[in-house]
């Protein structure tokens, strides 16, 4: 190959990486190229796919195609898949290559010790052998290294428990180092360790979700389950029933997560504190409300005055006989006048086109001075009547 010919495929190779080699692979002579293999394989490792066996055989070309990306071991031949000096240096570089080595490599405890410094989850291509060994499955925990080579944090890769032996996750000091590091390695622990007051608190402060993979005796420890709700977003749904009747610990789950409120006991869903907490961040929880709450006139008057969403209204939920309640509606209106559809037919009837706002609050004010002088209500058309006599208004 001339060099000036070289030179138009090198810049073509450099500009494109695999695509650039795609291009010649028609051609034996630069699939089979060292040179131009090696600068394609430097742009991508995805390039050697396209290259010659004999290429992915030779030690010296595959030692240097890991040394610059571990990868493309995947396209090594078997036999250096099977090397140590070439499968050593690719897990060097990172230890997700272990996943491409052979099964006696797999097994062998210096390469896998070294592929679990530079990246934990490397335990997922060991040997079950390996798996069990105390002292390399806790230097894996410990370098705490979760980048794959997409440079992703992949959480299957991240909770490397799941790899190891049976009687390492039933240890009590590699667990505690484990979920100290990734708490989604709680999951994995024995049956025993998810029963363990300490390493289960340790969880739950790191990620309240863990709650749900506890003991049914811890899901109804108070200290434990607090310290779960205190977690963004968590939830009443994964604790024990005598826990979602304890007011402390709904109040501290709604205040997290409003939505909790729908797992409270019966009793709380009576409570009009909590239920207000719920209500100030969600007014839709009103739907799990007691119907003793619903039809609370001052229950709800606060449930309307306090709720902060402007797309719905505290009214929607009421009992029927407050959606047909003039001092309530008037009060929802005013939050937001689009509560009026959820008012009773007999009062959406009364304001027909005139303005909501203006009609309540007239009516309200006449039928208080009608009340004192002893004077029936006005009615309806009364009402109309009077509008049309003042120009629409009331």
């Amino acid at each position: 190959m001339t060099d000036k010919k070289f030179e138009s495929v090198r810049r073509a190779i450099l500009k494109k990486g695999e695509i650039g080699l795609v291009k010649f692979t028609n051609q034996k002579a630069y699939a089979s190229d060292r040179e131009i293999a090696m600068l394609a394989v430097k742009c991508n490792a995805d390039a050697l796919k396209h290259v010659v066996d004999e290429l992915k055989g030779d030690h010296e070309f595959m030692l240097q195609a890991v040394s610059h990306h571990p990868i493309a071991l995947k396209y090594a031949s078997d036999l250096l898949r099977d090397n140590e000096s070439i499968v050593l240096a690719a897990v060097e570089k990172h230890g997700e290559a272990l996943g491409f080595a052979s099964d006696r490599l797999r097994n062998n405890a210096d390469i896998v010790a070294t592929s679990v410094k530079t990246f934990s989850g490397a335990l997922a291509f060991a040997s079950d052998a390996l798996n069990g060994d105390y002292d390399l499955v806790m230097s894996a925990v410990k370098s705490n290294q979760h980048h794959n080579l997409n440079f992703k944090n992949n959480h299957e890769y991240k909770c490397i428990l799941r790899y190891v032996s049976e009687s390492l996750r039933d240890h009590e000091t590699l667990a505690l180092e484990a979920v100290t590091k990734v708490s989604g390695n709680f999951e994995f622990l024995s049956e025993r360790l998810r029963n363990h007051d300490a390493i289960t608190l340790v969880a739950v402060q790191q990620n309240h979700w863990n709650l749900n993979y506890a003991s049914e005796r811890l899901r109804g420890n108070k200290e434990i389950v607090l310290s779960a709700m205190a977690q963004y977003e968590s939830s009443l749904e994964f604790i024990s029933e005598c826990l979602r009747a304890d007011e402390d610990v709904v109040l501290a789950a709604v205040e997290s997560n409003y939505d909790s409120f729908k797992y409270a006991s019966e009793n709380l869903r009576n409570n009009a504190k909590i239920a207000l907490v719920a209500a100030e961040r969600d007014v839709g929880v009103l739907q799990y409300a007691s119907d003793i709450l619903r039809d609370d006139k001052n229950f709800m008057l606060s449930a309307i005055n306090s709720a902060s969403s402007q797309y719905s209204s505290a009214l929607h939920y009421a009992s029927d006989r407050l959606r047909d309640d003039e001092e309530v509606v008037l009060a929802a209106i005013k939050k937001n006048v689009n509560a009026l559809k959820s008012a009773s037919q007999r009062l959406k009837g009364m304001v027909g086109s005139m303005d909501p706002v203006i009609f309540f609050t007239a009516k309200l004010r006449a039928d208080n001075i009608m009340a004192k002088l002893d004077v029936p209500p006005l009615t309806p058309t009364q009402m109309a009547n009077d509008s049309k006599k003042s120009g629409g208004k009331i």
